[in-house]
Formats: C-alpha cells, structure tokens, sequence
C-alpha cells in the first residue's frame, strides 16, 4: 500500500526536484482549512484522480463532500484550499 504525504510550503519556497508526483503539497491557507475545519484526507485522494487535468490555472471540484481548489505548482499538485458541502436535501 502506498503511503500519503501531506508537504505545506509556502509560496516563495521552491519544491524539491526529485519531489514524487505521489506527493500532494498544502498552501499555508489550505493547511489551515484541513486543521480548523476537519476537512477530510479523502480530498487528497480527489486531487490525485484529478492529476492528469492540473495546470498553473485553479481547479475547484467536489469530490466526497468536499469542495477542493487545486492547481499545479512547480509541477507538483498543491492544495489552496478545501470546505465541506453539506448534502443535498
């Protein structure tokens, strides 16, 4: 089974070259947002199947109840940020 890192850099810092594409990084807000909001791990996950339609323009999806805007930084996926949606009634 292949383990999840989760890297918080910020925006000035540069990501390492040899960085693995299996690696899902947090902006400093986005970081905040899975701490104070219990937003769940399975974001990563959606960002991940999203992979191949990341570029440098933001991407806002819904995947398992969660509303995630990500983009690809330094050719790495970056998580900017992330909210619960509540159900459909």
């Amino acid at each position: 089974m292949m383990e999840s890192y989760i890297t918080i850099y910020t925006e000035e810092e540069a990501l390492p070259a040899d960085s693995a594409m299996n690696e899902v990084n947090l902006s400093l807000h986005g970081a905040n947002r899975f701490l104070e909001r219990n937003i769940p791990l399975e974001a990563v996950e959606g960002v991940r199947h999203l992979l191949p339609l990341l570029n440098d323009k933001p991407l806002k999806f819904r995947y398992k109840g969660v509303q995630v805007v990500a983009r690809l930084v330094n050719g790495s996926p970056r998580i900017i940020t992330a909210w619960r949606v509540p159900p459909p009634q």
